[in-house]
């Protein structure tokens, strides 16, 4: 798969997908491409989504939420693990991500 990023557009086999904010890193999986990308409001907190290789969005990741969050929190990496998809938050959880719907599947404070 030769896919690549250059600030707001991720090019994929040909196809070019661009975003609002710049791409801050991409993680390539056998069928689509996630991007995590940077955060510039807290209106894009949840800065990650999944891109199938078609250039279509198969998924935004869902809402973070933990009772009495009134805080700034994003996703600051992504990552596999054990062939799973994770994210990292700012804020010290790893939350396990399911790679075709984005909903968080688990998530566990490491920090």
């Amino acid at each position: 798969m030769n896919n690549f990023f250059n600030k707001k557009e991720l090019y994929l086999e040909g196809k070019t997908v661009t975003f609002a904010s710049n791409i801050e890193e991409i993680l390539h999986i056998t069928d689509c491409t996630i991007v995590r990308l940077e955060i510039t409001t807290d209106l894009n907190r949840d800065n990650i989504c999944c891109i199938n290789s078609d250039g279509t969005y198969r998924w935004k990741i869902e809402p973070f939420s933990v009772q009495a969050m009134n805080s700034f929190w994003y996703y600051s990496k992504i990552f596999i693990r054990d062939g799973q998809l994770h994210a990292f938050l700012i804020n010290g959880f790893d939350c396990h991500i399911d790679l075709q719907t984005g909903k968080i599947l688990d998530k566990v404070f490491i920090k």
